[in-house]
């Protein structure tokens, strides 16, 4: 087996956020790379066109356990319904689908970042680009990707590519991960 082609794979520290609501935006993104206690950073999953979100159902907000719900309002009047964050509100609830940014407008997000020098620092950390759809769409933006990085290899843009198969936002589909059948469709050339 070959070496790894872009060095040692080290995530320092070892804590990387989850694809949530709060990596969706380049601020968001931008936010969680300067925070110095995460060694990587993972994008809201996306998918190649991009998710058809509605803030009248897609929304999501930071609430107290202790009380049971979120105290502070709901913003509707944009693309998602993101609630405000209130101090000691450190549980999250989200009913959203997929990121409404389409892959490809994530990697030009990166692409851009790095550029700019928002990515330069003494440890790099690493993207995890979240992903979901179809086999042949996966496979689209697994060779976008590829793509990107070899064009791009010498300027120190770190791209990973996370598959989300479990969670249930595509119409008409069971996810992937929990139907046999349906896992195979990623799984075979």
């Amino acid at each position: 087996m070959s070496p790894w082609p872009l060095g040692p794979f080290e995530i320092s520290p070892p804590l990387l956020n989850s694809s949530n609501p709060w990596a969706t935006t380049e601020a968001d993104l931008k936010a969680l790379y300067s925070c110095p206690h995460t060694g990587a950073v993972t994008t809201r999953t996306s998918l190649w066109s991009g998710f058809s979100q509605h803030a009248s159902t897609h929304q999501y907000s930071f609430f107290s356990s202790r009380l049971g719900h979120a105290t502070a309002d709901i913003d509707t009047s944009g693309a998602e319904g993101r609630g405000g964050v209130r101090e000691l509100e450190g549980s999250s609830l989200n009913t959203l689908g997929y990121s409404p940014i389409p892959f490809e407008a994530y990697i030009a997000m990166l692409v851009r970042m790095n550029d700019a020098g928002v990515l330069n620092s003494a440890t790099p950390k690493p993207f995890i680009v979240s992903v979901t759809g179809t086999a042949d769409e996966v496979g689209r933006c697994y060779t976008y990707m590829a793509r990107t990085l070899h064009e791009r290899k010498a300027r120190g843009l770190q791209l990973m590519m996370e598959i989300n198969l479990s969670c249930p936002n595509i119409p008409d589909k069971p996810p992937p991960a929990y139907d046999s059948s349906s896992l195979i469709e990623y799984a075979t050339p």
